[in-house]
C-alpha cells in the first residue's frame, strides 16, 4: 500500500444524487438547439451512456452531427454552471 498514489470514490447515486443536475442540463441543452425536451424517464434512461450516445438516443433521428455536437456542448456548459 505504500505505492498507492490516488484513491477515487464514486459517490454519485449513493452520497450525491445528480439526477436533478442532469435533468436541468438536458433541458438547457435541448432548449439551446431548439428541440423539444424529452421526458424525465427518457433522459434518465440514458445515464451511463456517453453524452454523444445519449443525444443520439434522445434526439430525433433526422438531427445531424452538428446538432448532436451542439447539444453535447450545451449540456457540458450547463452542467458546469
Amino acid at each position: 500500500m505504500d505505492d498507492l498514489a490516488l484513491i477515487l470514490f464514486d459517490v454519485d447515486g449513493t452520497l450525491v444524487d445528480s439526477q436533478s443536475e442532469i435533468l436541468a442540463a438536458m433541458h438547457d441543452a435541448f432548449a439551446a438547439i431548439a428541440q423539444p425536451v424529452p421526458n424525465r424517464d427518457a433522459i434518465l434512461s440514458t445515464v451511463g451512456l456517453s453524452l454523444e450516445q445519449a443525444m443520439l438516443h434522445l434526439l430525433p433521428s433526422e438531427c445531424d452531427a452538428h446538432t448532436i455536437s451542439a447539444a453535447v456542448s450545451a449540456y457540458k456548459h450547463s452542467y458546469r454552471k
